[in-house]
């Protein structure tokens, strides 16, 4: 029998506050029941009289998870081998099976893999794999003389593009407290993701985004980044290899832009001289 972790932060988590009780429970039961890669095949009599509701495809898809649909009753928990293993690795045997199911679907790229990976001690990899493969985020074989003959016929449409990209001109923004225009919001999305340290969730991250944009709420980019500039070394963002860095868009809701910075302690011994120093011109210089 497989051996599940949960991650309980998932319960903090906002998308997850914010799904129904059947949604959660949902969750839970993919979690509790899917493989050791992470594979959930989904029965809709079996899992409906299980919960107690009813439950089709598209709820699972809507479920407070990153979840991936590989075939009709087939899905896939995009971050479950990354919570229960890290980077896969030839030398640890449990992590070889779980390779060798990932491999089937063409879903490696997806997941951290050891570059020192030892291929021949996984069996049963699917005819024709190979390490280029591992490039490959879909599951259907690539015809490379086809895409090559796709790629020159879109190479005209291509050039147009850039050429319109190159000849837009970027709306400024009028003021901090209105919402960016929307090249402006993308490319500053971008900037703030880039920067950020613990890149995950980004399409909630966007959404988060952009509901501040809309709201007039977004400060300039350089505010943000400001800020993460002290935040990002500090003791709560480096203990446990990152492990209390809020998700980018939990940062976002809770305006964590505006926390006030700790002193240094050199900020704070100078404070302690000055506040002595007065003390002492306060008490006439008494000793």
């Amino acid at each position: 029998m497989t051996k599940h972790l949960i991650d309980s932060d998932m319960w903090i988590d906002q998308a997850f506050m914010d799904a129904s009780a059947h949604q959660k429970l949902l969750v839970v039961y993919m979690v509790s029941n899917c493989d050791c890669a992470g594979f959930f095949r989904f029965n809709p009599k079996v899992l409906s009289v299980i919960l107690g509701f009813t439950v089709t495809a598209k709820e699972v898809l809507s479920a407070p998870v990153d979840v991936l649909q590989i075939e009709a009753y087939l899905f896939w928990l995009r971050n479950y081998c990354k919570h229960q293993y890290g980077p896969l690795r030839s030398t640890c045997r449990p992590h070889l099976p779980v390779f060798s199911l990932l491999a089937r679907h063409n879903l490696l790229s997806l997941v951290e893999v050891d570059p020192d990976f030892d291929f021949s001690k996984v069996k049963r990899l699917p005819a024709g794999f190979s390490i280029d493969s591992l490039s490959i985020p879909y599951q259907y074989p690539i015809n490379r003389v086809k895409e090559q003959e796709q790629e020159q016929e879109q190479e005209p449409y291509k050039v147009v593009i850039v050429e319109e990209i190159q000849n837009t001109e970027v709306p400024k923004r009028e003021s901090a407290h209105v919402a960016n225009p929307m090249p402006d919001l993308k490319r500053d999305f971008l900037i703030f993701w880039n920067a950020y340290p613990k890149r995950i969730n980004q399409a909630l991250a966007w959404k988060a985004w952009e509901e501040k944009a809309r709201e007039g709420r977004l400060p300039p980019v350089q505010r943000i980044l400001d800020a993460l500039e002290w935040q990002k070394p500090s003791a709560d963002w480096i203990r446990e290899d990152g492990r209390f860095i809020p998700a980018p868009y939990r940062y976002l809701d809770q305006w964590r832009w505006l926390d006030a910075r700790p002193e240094t302690w050199q900020e704070r011994t100078e404070r302690e001289l000055r506040e002595l120093k007065e003390l002492r011109e306060a008490s006439g210089g008494v000793q």
